[in-house]
Order: C-alpha cells, then structure tokens, then sequence
C-alpha cells in the first residue's frame, strides 16, 4: 500500500497523467450527453482536480499555490492533447474511402452521411 501512496502524491509526476485522461473523457462525456461547452469544461475539471495538491499539509501554503497552478497547466495540457491526439487518429483512420465486402462498392463515411447530426466523441474544442 506504500508504494500506491508514493504515486498519488501532489508532487508525483504520475498524477497530472491520471487526472488529465480523466478530465479528456469527462469533458468530453459532459459534451456528448448535456451539451457542456468542453474548452470552460476542460478548465474547471482541471482546476477541480488540481485541489489534491491541498491535500498535503507539509508542504507551506504559497508553495502549495505554486503547485496548484502548475498542476492545473499540466491537467488541462494532457487533457487537450489528448484529445486531439485521439481525435487525429480517429480522422484519419475514418476519413477514407471504405471497401464493403463481397460487393466490391465504395463507401465514405457511412455513419456521417446517414445522420447530419451525428457527433463523435472527440471533438475539436
């Protein structure tokens, strides 16, 4: 149990990776279901999460200022890249012409063309 208590500390390198993945998928699930603007959601999320870094009281109070908003940068820079790392492979992998079996007919972007108003889950924010 130690070791998991060396992972999850305000000053771990790990902890703004976790938090930003979940601030990609949570913003992006808020975005999907409720229609919540994701760039004002992306920047709460990741200030919301930066608040485990009060959670040490060794560390003195303007240092742990510091380290808030540092914290909330990287939070909010793995979220976004994330994002559109994820959503440039989805693009490039869906954006091409689509060989249906045995018929030997082409076709672009089937689930697009189908519904106007369909959106994926990765947006450009």
């Amino acid at each position: 149990m130690n070791l998991l208590n060396n992972y999850f500390r305000p000053k771990a390198t790990f902890l703004p990776l976790v938090f930003g993945i979940a601030v990609m998928l949570l913003t992006n699930t808020l975005w999907l279901e409720f229609a919540i603007n994701p760039r004002s959601g992306v920047i709460a999320l990741s200030f919301v999460f930066a608040l485990v870094v009060f959670s040490d009281r060794s560390i003195a109070f303007i240092l742990s200022l510091v380290y808030f908003v540092l914290m909330a940068i990287l939070i909010f820079l793995v979220a976004v890249g994330s994002n559109q790392t994820i959503q440039a492979f989805y693009f490039v992998n869906h954006s091409k012409s689509v060989m249906v079996p045995f018929v030997g007919e082409t076709v672009v972007n089937p689930k697009k063309e189908r519904d106007p108003r369909y959106r994926g889950f990765f947006k450009n924010w």
